[in-house]
């Protein structure tokens, strides 16, 4: 539950936050990573990368360090890229905050 203490505290200019005040249990409507479309694309971004990877490779082996660039490579591409960010979250309703986010499965109980 939200009190007025909090209220308080985070409408002042100083402090900068920002609300975003939704329905119990539905968090996960809300997290830009659980977007399909940039799920999706990040999946296809970091195939892409693995076969870029092994085309260029001389041996067989991989080491777990291997991973973080082809994860950086496929972040840029999908999450990190600022259209594809702005174009989810307006599928998804978010922002501008419009009907779309009333159309969730989870909200029609």
């Amino acid at each position: 539950m939200v009190m007025v203490p909090f209220l308080k505290y985070i409408n002042v200019p100083e402090h900068e936050w920002v609300r975003c005040i939704s329905v119990p249990y539905t968090m996960h409507i809300w997290q830009v990573a659980d977007a399909s479309e940039l799920n999706g694309l990040f999946k296809i971004e970091l195939t892409q990368a693995k076969w870029e990877y092994l085309r260029h490779q001389t041996t067989a082996r991989f080491l777990p360090t291997f991973i973080v660039p082809l994860v950086k490579h496929a972040w840029q591409r999908s999450f990190g890229d600022q259209d594809h960010v702005a174009k989810a979250i307006a599928s998804c309703g978010w922002n501008p905050l419009n009907y779309c986010l009333l159309d969730q499965p989870a909200l029609k109980r």
